[in-house]
């Protein structure tokens, strides 16, 4: 149940990427300030994997899962909405986007190690590192598939839009976590 909650958060992790041409025409941007858009998102996973992850002591990984899944999905619908010339705002939701996954992902990670013990836990983290992996080729999948019909801005907003099925997910799954 997990990996499938973090598959359905994530659907839109690849969008980005797999509308960059489209993205790049529409915008007028060269491979570097493309490349910058995407980097703005690694920066955000590793610059909040020191700052989110510590949060999980003091919060709990519940709450900082939660709020960290509205933060991605905020993101990344509000990507497809912005202005082509908006250079500066594209980086910022890019790097919201980067600490909403980390936010996801690790205190998953935590809440897997926590709930499973002796031989399942191994199985169980590994089907939650793979969910992650099979939305990263969803996203690229659906995405690519949806822009045959639909200009990019929709095809993303509607991957995105089916993502935020993850949330009552989420809070389902992770009311009863206990904070340790």
């Amino acid at each position: 149940k997990m990996s499938v909650m973090l598959f359905v958060l994530l659907l839109p992790i690849s969008s980005y990427v797999a509308a960059l041409p489209f993205i790049q025409e529409e915008w007028g941007l060269n491979n570097t300030q493309a490349g910058g858009i995407y980097s703005a998102y690694l920066t955000g996973y590793v610059v909040s994997a020191l700052l989110v992850v510590p949060l999980t002591d003091r919060f709990g990984p519940r709450h900082i899962l939660i709020w960290s899944a509205v933060l991605s999905l905020a993101a990344h619908l509000a990507f497809p909405l912005m202005a082509a010339e908006d250079m500066v705002g594209a980086v910022a939701l890019r790097a919201a986007a980067g600490v909403g996954l980390v936010g996801i992902y690790m205190p998953g990670l935590r809440l897997i190690s926590e709930r499973f013990s002796g031989m399942g836990r191994g199985t169980a983290i590994g089907l939650f590192v793979t969910a992650q992996y099979l939305a990263n080729s969803a996203s690229l999948a659906i995405t690519g598939a949806l822009m045959a019909s639909m200009e990019w801005r929709d095809a993303y907003m509607a991957v995105s839009a089916v993502a935020v099925a993850g949330l009552p997910m989420a809070y389902v799954l992770l009311r009863s976590h206990e904070r340790h």
